[in-house]
């Protein structure tokens, strides 16, 4: 019988020995986990920045541009306007006027497709990225006007058809000598140039408000990430502290079964004299 006792003690110590290599090794792993978590997230965090930062850039770009536009626009239909009143200033006043669509309304739509282009690129990037930090129970992170500014994109085609259309009707007014705008052509100008503002103008509300969700983006990314770091830290920080309370008490565990064993031994010896 006290063999078998000493046996269990022995069995008890190498157990517990083993608990508490096992609990150092947890301690350690969890700081490892916090560290590789943490660092993963830092770079997920620093990437969807990154895009909303270049995506900001391009949609600040294109709303100065917009903005450009509409006025190139205004300027056209009130110049068409006014010298359709006055047809003895048609010839210099129009020459003037189709040179301005041909050299800056005409450039400025154009430069709204390129500049567009890499921010919407960069906001599926976003989306992307986004997808999977969504997967992360009870977060739900939105990107900013994706689809909105996407289908923005799609209808820069019809506005550069209606610039180009512009320049046409204008251009056919100031060559072969006949520098006179007719009624209908005034009509057609400026109908075209209440299109063309109209569309200018959705895309400048459109781009607005896509400006106003990224920087809202950022604000929660950044958000989140802080959080993320805090749930990590406090989870290590758990799991260490359980761990240790583990192996304090196999190290008290240890020490009982160890001073078992001596007493044991001391008994054995004294019973053999």
């Amino acid at each position: 019988m006290k063999t078998l006792k000493q046996i269990g003690r022995v069995l008890a110590i190498i157990i517990a020995s083993l608990v508490i290599v096992l609990s150092v090794a947890g301690i350690i792993g969890s700081w490892w986990a916090n560290m590789v978590l943490s660092d993963v997230t830092n770079k997920v965090t620093s990437l969807i920045n990154s895009g909303a930062t270049i995506a900001g850039t391009g949609v600040n770009r294109a709303d100065q541009l917009v903005t450009d536009g509409r006025a190139e626009v205004k300027n056209a239909s009130d110049t068409v306007t006014a010298v359709g009143q006055n047809l003895e200033e048609n010839s210099p006043v129009l020459t003037a006027l189709s040179d301005r669509v041909e050299t800056r309304l005409g450039p400025t739509v154009d430069l709204l497709t390129t500049t567009l282009e890499p921010a919407v690129s960069a906001l599926k990037t976003i989306d992307q990225m986004l997808s999977v930090v969504n997967a992360i129970p009870f977060i739900k992170q939105d990107t900013p006007r994706l689809e909105k500014l996407g289908e923005a994109v799609d209808g820069l085609t019809q506005l550069a058809a209606d610039v180009q259309q512009m320049r046409s009707t204008l251009r056919e007014t100031v060559v072969s000598g006949k520098n006179q705008l007719t009624g209908e052509a005034v009509s057609v100008i400026t109908g075209i140039a209440t299109r063309i503002d109209t569309q200018l103008a959705d895309l400048e509300s459109t781009l607005q408000t896509a400006q106003t969700e990224i920087d809202d983006l950022q604000v929660r990314i950044g958000a989140l990430n802080a959080r993320l770091l805090l749930i990590y830290n406090l989870a290590a920080g758990a799991a260490t502290l359980l761990l240790l309370w583990i192996l304090y008490s196999q190290i008290v565990l240890i020490r009982y079964q160890w001073r078992g064993l001596r007493a044991s031994g001391e008994s054995g010896g004294t019973t053999a004299l």
